[in-house]
């Protein structure tokens, strides 16, 4: 497989190529192939003027077109728009398991959910009732008012600000999460995420949690 971008666009997004894929900068006709583990400003550029065209012994024919194996004579280019085009391995790493529910409730974005299944609707989670922090959990992921869909993430990075690196929990303040596992009897403490920076959780609540006598 051929892609083809700019040498200035291969610069900027650094890829890793998948073992055997051409790219090619599309401005000076330079081109690399992927070992599948090298991002693009790592490996050396190969032999030649400009990429291979085709497999090599093609069956009774001139210029091997149909036969062997090799890179397409005609690849695709790749076409980018806002839909459709390249991302950094930064945005890769901020990827989550998204998915779209109706809000019970008014809720800003980073508000801790529970999912209610009498009504299907996502309400905040709070520490002091077992409830709401037994079952499935999610972080908002837009403000949203009382029965509107938004987004719900139920597992990835979530960016917001204020957090300290650490583990972090339900909160009893309804919609909250917390450095500081709630104390008092019967509070729940459930451990929803981690906090790998000031600005970014890794969330992955636990399937437990314990009732404080």
């Amino acid at each position: 497989m051929e892609r083809r971008a700019t040498a200035s666009q291969w610069r900027a997004l650094n890829p890793i190529l998948s073992y055997g894929d051409v790219g090619t900068e599309s401005d000076t006709g330079k081109y690399k192939i992927g070992d599948g583990r090298s991002k693009w400003n790592s490996m050396p550029y190969k032999s030649g003027a400009s990429a291979p065209s085709s497999g090599s012994g093609g069956s009774g024919g001139s210029g091997g077109s149909t036969g062997g194996s090799g890179v397409s004579s005609d690849p695709a280019s790749i076409v980018q728009d806002s839909t459709h085009r390249f991302v950094s391995d930064a945005e890769k790493a901020l990827w989550n398991g998204k998915e779209t529910g109706i809000a019970g409730e008014n809720l800003v974005a980073g508000n801790l959910c529970y999912f209610n299944t009498v009504d299907s609707k996502f309400y905040r989670c709070d520490a002091t009732n077992e409830v709401t922090c037994s079952g499935k959990l999610a972080l908002v992921g837009n403000s949203v008012l009382a029965n509107n869909s938004c987004d719900f993430i139920m597992n990835g990075k979530f960016v917001t600000t204020g957090l300290t690196p650490g583990n972090y929990f339900a909160s009893d303040t309804p919609g909250q999460i917390t450095n500081v596992a709630p104390v008092g009897t019967g509070k729940i403490v459930r451990m929803i995420g981690f906090a790998i920076s000031s600005t970014i959780i890794d969330f992955n609540p636990s399937s437990t949690f314990i009732e404080l006598a």
